[in-house]
């Protein structure tokens, strides 16, 4: 691996891997197997080459969703689950219980983060955690194609990582 570049900055050299490109111009790409949400004009070689809070999220949000199961539904979500079966739209069945487990591995990172990288600033509003430190920004998603495209279009201006589960 070669060095870091000033401000931690990977060199202009290092190679980069376009996942989805958007209509607005912000594209997602994939560096060293993280994906990034990049606006329009950013470069992707200004993501740092080394990011062990992002690795250690990564590793949080797959660990947590590999615990969840249908019994970690309040009873509000399965009710709001079973009555659209009921009416016959399994499509809105399957996207309530798909949030019902972002907001769970998001709840579940969130408090396996607090001791171990207390630092870090949680949002429910915008993206979802902050690194004070290195101001790198942080998303937490299903890594669905369709969710990872509705973060980028709702926050097309952020450059922020992408921590799938």
């Amino acid at each position: 691996m070669a060095d870091l570049a000033p401000g931690g900055a990977m060199p202009a050299s290092q190679s980069f891997t376009t996942a989805r490109a958007h209509r607005a111009g912000n594209q997602q790409v994939i560096i060293g197997g993280a994906r990034w949400h990049v606006p329009k004009g950013a470069n992707p070689s200004a993501f740092p080459k080394v990011d062990p809070v992002g690795d250690r999220l990564q590793e949080m949000s797959r660990d947590a969703a590999s615990k969840w199961s249908s019994t970690s539904l309040s009873q509000a979500e399965l009710q709001a689950i079973e009555l659209a079966r009921a009416s016959n739209r399994p499509w809105q069945a399957l996207r309530l219980e798909r949030q019902a487990r972002g907001r769970w591995v998001e709840s579940e990172v969130r408090n396996a983060a607090a001791s171990e990288l207390p630092d870090l600033r949680w949002s429910r509003v915008g993206v979802d955690v902050v690194d004070p430190t290195t101001s790198l920004k942080y998303d937490i998603l299903s890594g669905t194609q369709s969710n990872l495209d509705r973060h980028a279009k709702r926050m097309k201006d952020e450059q922020f990582r992408m921590i799938d589960f």
